[in-house]
């Protein structure tokens, strides 16, 4: 794991570590500055062998999702050599926590709606979990480079209830990821 106040220098810019923002299976999160900028950076665990698997995975992904015209992130550098992704940073509120609160506006589910229409029409499922997604200036935005091919178990239809409509379902199964 990397210390606050880290450098790093990847594709031929620098960047500071501010904070540790957790880990994944094949992956730690961090915030990063430029010096003028915060970015979200995902670095993939060097010695895993699905770690380079997944990055791969996220690149395609992300260029799928890019065509699909899903709102994401930028991917601001990415570096296969070091499994470096770094990211524009959605300075905005996750989406469980609207659902938690009781604060998530019709507005969010229909652009969602319409995200998982153009995913779900193109033979895609996005990992529908409301963690994976931030709202910034009322615009829902997809945080993770996942798209998997289309099952009817991850549809949209199927998990929205589950998750998006449910406060208690997301509530229980935040805490048991704990």
């Amino acid at each position: 794991m990397r210390n606050r106040r880290d450098q790093l220098h990847v594709e031929g810019r620098d960047f500071t570590i501010i904070r540790y923002l957790g880990e994944g299976k094949d992956c730690l999160f961090y915030q990063v500055s430029d010096g003028k900028d915060l970015y979200f950076m995902k670095e993939y665990v060097s010695g895993k062998e699905e770690a380079f698997t997944s990055y791969e995975e996220s690149i395609k992904a992300y260029e799928l999702l890019k065509e699909l015209g899903i709102m994401i992130p930028k991917l601001i550098v990415a570096d296969a050599e070091s499994g470096i992704q770094i990211r524009e940073c959605i300075d905005g509120e996750n989406a469980s926590s609207l659902i938690l609160n009781g604060s998530l506006e019709p507005l969010y589910l229909d652009q969602l709606r319409m995200m998982a229409e153009k995913a779900e029409k193109a033979g895609y499922c996005l990992d529908y979990f409301p963690t994976g997604f931030a709202v910034k200036d009322h615009k829902l935005y997809y945080l993770r480079y996942i798209c998997k091919p289309y099952e009817e178990k991850e549809c949209f239809d199927q998990l929205v209830g589950k998750y998006w409509l449910n406060r208690a379902g997301l509530y229980n199964s935040l805490r048991d990821k704990r």
